[in-house]
């Protein structure tokens, strides 16, 4: 319970989503994000699809509208 609060609370880094990030960032950063679940860590790597998935990652629940700017 703890663990999804805190993810509802995330307030991130929206630069970090770019999609002019360089491919190896974007690597390291959903081997980071999406350790556990293979299926999402290489949809994360995918360039149609890194941006939304880092952006839902860096910011929660509690900050919808800094996560649909980061978009």
């Amino acid at each position: 319970m703890v663990d999804e609060m805190l993810k509802a609370g995330a307030n991130g880094d929206a630069s970090l989503c770019l999609p002019s990030v360089p491919q190896e960032d974007k690597d390291q950063y959903c081997d980071s994000k999406f350790y556990d679940n293979l299926e999402e860590n290489k949809t994360c790597k995918e360039p149609y699809s890194f941006c939304y998935l880092c952006c839902d990652s860096e910011f929660g629940d509690l900050n919808a509208d800094m996560r649909n700017d980061c978009f």
